[in-house]
Order: structure tokens, then sequence, then C-alpha cells
């Protein structure tokens, strides 16, 4: 697994965990597969695909109902709550609870779902783990995504071990567990994976979002445009840059994990990207308490050479050749997108509509 290492950070890759190339090999064929149009639903779809095709599972969910009412009548300290006809969350102990560090995921068979959320509830409250987790709901099975467990980071290995014990118990439950590619590192547990928390943000959604910006990033550096969209690239060397592109933008947006199971937290951790197709111009923006960064990477050998040493950063960025910075203040940048939204509230204050009838 390789990263884009500017010189300032030749010990990246020995830092990180890494992930199985298979794997990485097939989001770059996802990445390769995504086109200009293509929506984030359709990327996240193709991530978090099922093999299964549940149906008639309403009787198990109701009896998975009737048991956690049971339970949240005889322990106050479990709760529960629906998140719109999605998913159903479940609350233990969550006053002992620090802020959410890791995920974990199972994708059980959906014949074993409601089974195996009973007995993670149990194993939960026997061992008065601080936890929250949700899973799906019979009008929302189309997808992998099925249990989401979210952990502090001082009870991770808490957590990791109740679900160990529920798997030693009942190991059937675990039979014919999916993996979405979305999930890159694996836990104690077999088919059980787990990974960094994304404040704000759905990890699915922001997976996803990773995979377009590699393709996009990836037209940049080989001056992919509407103009120019038959391009041939060599296979092998194309492969390779993608896969760098993919496990880079991870790190840049704090997806991966550090070998030691820490998350990776920079300082620019908002960044967005926007490629233009027309121009060929490729612009990244990062918003914080600070203000608003603009870069944007001009479609030339300085360009391109300038965002692979200043890959991780934009409102650190000097102005050099082959680039375009910008900096608004928190005030600025308000203005700027309110003139955005508004622009005839604008235009109507402007001098040269003074003294006119409108």
């Amino acid at each position: 697994m390789k990263i884009v290492n500017p010189n300032t950070n030749d010990d990246l890759n020995s830092i990180i965990a890494p992930i199985e190339d298979s794997t990485i090999m097939k989001l770059v064929k996802i990445a390769f597969e995504c086109k200009k149009e293509t929506e984030i639903d359709v990327l996240r779809d193709k991530l978090y695909q099922s093999a299964y095709t549940p149906t008639n599972l309403e009787p198990k969910e109701l009896d998975l109902e009737n048991f956690l009412n049971q339970k949240s009548q005889r322990n106050s300290n479990i709760r529960t709550s629906n998140q719109n006809k999605e998913y159903k969350w479940v609350k233990i102990n969550t006053q002992n609870m620090e802020d959410i560090y890791y995920r974990f995921y199972i994708a059980p068979n959906p014949d074993n779902l409601h089974e195996l959320v009973k007995r993670l509830v149990e194993a939960f409250e026997a061992k008065q783990t601080p936890v929250r987790f949700k899973y799906q709901l019979t009008t929302k099975m189309e997808s992998c995504d099925r249990i989401i467990i979210y952990s502090d980071f001082t009870h991770k290995k808490d957590i990791e071990q109740a679900i160990k014990s529920v798997y030693q118990q009942y190991p059937h439950l675990f039979n014919g567990c999916e993996k979405s590619l979305a999930w890159f590192y694996p836990t104690v547990v077999p088919d059980v994976y787990i990974a960094p928390e994304t404040p704000g943000e759905a990890y699915s959604n922001k997976v996803a979002q990773i995979i377009k910006d590699a393709r996009e990033t990836f037209n940049y550096l080989y001056g992919i445009t509407n103009a120019n969209s038959k391009i041939r690239v060599d296979g092998n060397q194309a492969t390779e840059y993608m896969k760098m592109l993919i496990t880079s933008i991870m790190f840049r947006n704090g997806i991966l994990l550090l070998k030691d199971g820490r998350s990776i937290t920079i300082k620019d951790k908002n960044v967005k990207c926007y490629y233009n197709y027309d121009t060929g111009i490729l612009e990244h923006c990062n918003s914080s308490n600070q203000g608003f960064d603009s870069v944007q990477f001009l479609p030339t050998f300085t360009g391109r050479d300038a965002l692979l040493k200043n890959f991780y950063s934009v409102s650190k960025i000097k102005p050099q050749e082959g680039l375009i910075t910008k900096h608004l203040t928190p005030k600025e940048r308000q203005e700027e997108v309110y003139r955005a939204l508004y622009p005839h509230k604008f235009a109507q204050s402007s001098p040269t509509n003074k003294g006119k009838k409108l």
C-alpha cells in the first residue's frame, strides 16, 4: 500500500495500518468505472451491495421489538429509538460514554440479524458496557450496512470482547456474514470490522466521496477533460497511480488507522475536491473555525507537481507557480455564500441600480 509521500512525511507508510491489496484493487475498479455524472449514492450502493434479498422478517422484527421493550422496562440504562424507518437505535449506559471514536460493523445473514442483536444486548448489559448501536429495520435491508456499533476510545476493548463472547457462544449467528468494500480493518472477531468515526458525516458517504475524488484527481493528473476525454493511459501505470490516490485521499480524510489502532487526524480534515472538466482545474477547499481556504491547481506541469507536494494541506500552502490560493475569514466566507445564494438582492443594491425604478 502506497500513499503520496511529500518529502516531509517520508515515514507515513511505516506507521499506517495496511489494507489488503485485493480490497484496494476492487476500489480501483469502481473508481475507473466512475463517470463525471456518477452520483455519490450510486457509488455507495456499489460499496454496500448485498447478496441477500430478505423477505418475511417482520415477525422476527416484532419479536425483537418486544424483547427490547421488556429490557428497557427492567433496566433504565437501556433505551431505544427509531432513526426514521431505516434503523433502530439501542443505547446502553450511554451516560458513561465519551465521544465516539470507533465504529464496529457486522453484516449478518438477515435471517440471523434479530437473534444476533438480542445476544449483543445481553452481552453489553451483562458487562455494563457503555455503547450505542443501530440495526436495520425490514424497510431497509437492500445493503449490508446491517449492524453499526459505536464505541468511545476507552471502551473499545470492552466492546470487542463482548462481541467476541457472543461469537464464541453463538458462532452460527455469524454464518453468512457479508463484508462491504468500505470496511478495511478486521477485528479479533471473524467477520466483524472496525473503522474510525467520521463526525458530522456518514462513513459510507465519506468513503464513496473518496472514490469520486480519486477519479477526479486522476483525471486532473492525466489531463482528461471534456475536450480530450479519449486520452489513452497505460494500464499498469494507471492502476498503480489510482491505488496510490485512493489510499492517499483516505489518509487525508481520516479513514485510515495507525498500526497501534488510533485514528489519524490532520489539520485540514475537511478538504473538498472539485474538478472542472471544461478548464482542467482541480480545486481543494477547506473550511474550519479559522475561515475558508481554497487552492486551485492549474492544468500545467507545475500545477500537478504542486498538488503532489501539497497533497495533505490547503490552509498552509504557500503561493507558488501552478496554483492560485484564496483565504476568507468566516465573515467573508459567509458573505460570499450569501451572494451566491441570493444574487438578486445584491444586484438591487449595487451602485449601478441606484435611482432606478424596479
